[in-house]
């Protein structure tokens, strides 16, 4: 008798099944405005606006307004400028009138975290002993040095 195995999963299938009940919080009933807002706007607009929230009516999830956080009153021009345009994109993207309106507030836009790289510790001799001990036994020379480096990297932390 086999036992049936599970293939492995994409790690964005989980992602967003975890995701959905946060966004669905703020009117985003899927996170496809989200992740495609650079798509949607464009870099240079994107880099200075942030979907905040979609309100809809009560009985309908058409014509919905759209919050945008902008961090200054020029991109807040500029938007009411192409607002007519982003709607048409984002009604296009979705396929039916998720958007009506654009409603624009005026606030600070956090900034991309910046990871910082992690200070670099030697592992001690004994520990790189045992790390080469344990890869004696693996023939091909690439997947020892990959393993080898992974080894080095999980000790260090």
């Amino acid at each position: 008798m086999t036992i049936p195995r599970r293939s492995f999963k994409t790690i964005g299938t989980n992602v967003t099944k975890i995701v959905k009940p946060l966004i669905s919080k703020k009117g985003f009933g899927n996170s496809e405005i989200i992740n495609n807002w650079v798509n949607i706007v464009g870099n240079k607009l994107a880099q200075n606006i942030i979907p905040q929230k979609i309100s809809y009516n009560s009985n309908s999830n058409l014509d919905g307004v759209l919050l945008l956080r902008v961090n200054s009153s020029s991109v807040a021009l500029e938007i009411q400028y192409v607002e007519k345009q982003i709607i048409n994109k984002i009604n296009t993207y979705f396929g039916f009138r998720a958007i009506g309106r654009i409603k624009i507030i005026q606030g600070p836009i956090p900034s991309p975290e910046r990871k910082l790289p992690s200070k670099i510790r030697n592992i001690a001799k004994t520990d790189k002993i045992e790390l080469e001990r344990k890869l004696n036994s693996i023939k091909d020379p690439d997947l020892r040095v990959a393993l080898a480096a992974l080894g080095t990297a999980i000790i260090k932390k």
